[in-house]
């Protein structure tokens, strides 16, 4: 048989590449627990995103430019689990300590994470105010899709 193991053939590239899997701590998911309880955090993120892109009427991601203002983790989790083919895809939250996390444990280049101090109740009680002179941790970056799932609930 042709490529197996047993004939010494190598094995396809595809099963060389190694996949690291993104594992976030609960005190990071800030989803409700019935939400939680649905699914995987990389699967509800899947189908959020995908519901985003029927509703802004786009086919996916695929070579975008991603912001996502108030990320959390669960974006994150869906596109290192599912591959998401996006371009960039950068995360602005105020949970320094979720930042963090993210910053030192996706090793997926394409995705950076920036926190801003903007005023939290929950998450940054100590922060600025937003105000039309906040300036967002973006540069002169430009995007294809921005986005905020959940911000102005919390």
């Amino acid at each position: 048989m042709a490529g197996n193991k047993q004939d010494g053939a190598a094995p396809p590239a595809a099963a060389l590449k190694e996949k690291t899997l993104l594992v976030v701590p609960r005190p990071f998911k800030r989803n409700s627990p019935d939400v939680l309880a649905m699914a995987p955090s990389a699967d509800t993120g899947l189908w959020l995103l995908q519901y985003m892109c029927e509703r802004i009427g786009i086919p996916s991601l695929a070579g975008l430019d991603v912001l996502d203002f108030g990320c959390g983790s669960r974006f994150a989790e869906a596109i290192v689990a599912h591959d998401i083919p996006l371009r960039t895809y950068r995360g602005i939250d105020v949970y320094k300590e979720m930042i963090d996390f993210l910053a030192q444990n996706v090793s997926d280049k394409r995705l950076s994470f920036h926190h801003i101090n903007a005023h939290n109740l929950k998450y940054n009680k100590e922060g600025e105010p937003l105000s039309p002179d906040t300036l967002l941790p973006v540069g002169d970056k430009k995007f294809d899709v921005i986005c905020m799932f959940s911000v102005i609930t919390h």
